[in-house]
């Protein structure tokens, strides 16, 4: 199964002391599901930075794993209670990224539905704060609501 879809995100990122940031973005992109995982993909614009990366959030029963491919390379584990490290490739370097969730969920089906993730990450071992993802994923025949 794939199909079009239209999907709202919403990231924050806040750093200690510092006012938090945020980005929200609304996109085409695929809701797929193979072998009872579903998938929701987007390339990403020059709003976000990170121009021309195809991003995809995998949603399995106990984790959500975000994946991005092209110019920047990674792939981010986020499960509930488990730190997971794993390189993010720039394309002239790379670092090492720990991310621990805090908070992962998803009612995802063939129509579209949301995802949350709320997380911590650090860089070459250093804390740089808390983020958090809420993507809205809704069927492209019908308008996202406000």
């Amino acid at each position: 199964m794939e199909k079009n879809v239209l999907i709202s995100i919403r990231g924050t990122q806040k750093a200690d002391g510092e006012a938090p940031q945020v980005i929200e973005l609304t996109t085409d992109g695929k809701l797929s599901r193979k072998s009872g995982v579903y998938s929701v993909s987007y390339v990403e614009s020059e709003v976000t930075g990170m121009k021309d990366v195809v991003t995809t959030f995998r949603v399995y029963p106990d984790q959500i794993v975000l994946v991005r491919e092209g110019p920047l390379k990674s792939e981010m584990i986020f499960a509930e209670g488990r730190k997971n490290e794993s390189l993010y490739d720039l394309g002239f370097g790379a670092l090492l990224v720990g991310v621990q969730a805090k908070k992962v969920s998803s009612d995802l089906n063939e129509e579209g539905g949301k995802l949350f993730v709320d997380y911590s990450v650090e860089v070459e071992h250093t804390l740089m704060g808390t983020n958090t993802y809420e993507i809205e994923v809704h069927s492209a025949e019908r308008p996202c609501p406000n």
